[in-house]
């Protein structure tokens, strides 16, 4: 009833708080800013992603959503949002 909660948590991520009532219903996702690498370095260090992770393109990932009908919501994880 109160929407999905995904926690990684440090020192991935950070800790979200509920409601994120949105994912209840299938119409939208969180990307977190980084993404497990498939080689053992950072081929893209930006300082924001601990050692074999890389920063995910949020301007990739808004062409994507917007392509599909969605958009982008402010906040801290990258948030697609979807229409009902």
């Amino acid at each position: 009833m109160w929407g999905g909660l995904f926690d990684i948590g440090p020192p991935i991520g950070s800790f979200w708080s509920p409601p994120h009532k949105s994912h209840r219903k299938g119409t939208s996702v969180d990307i977190d800013r980084c993404a497990k690498s498939a080689v053992s370095e950072n081929p893209n260090p930006q300082g924001i992603c601990p050692e074999g992770w890389i920063k995910v393109d949020k301007t990739r990932i808004k062409n994507l959503c917007e392509k599909y009908g969605g958009h982008l919501v402010d906040e801290p994880p990258i948030h697609c949002e979807f229409p009902n």
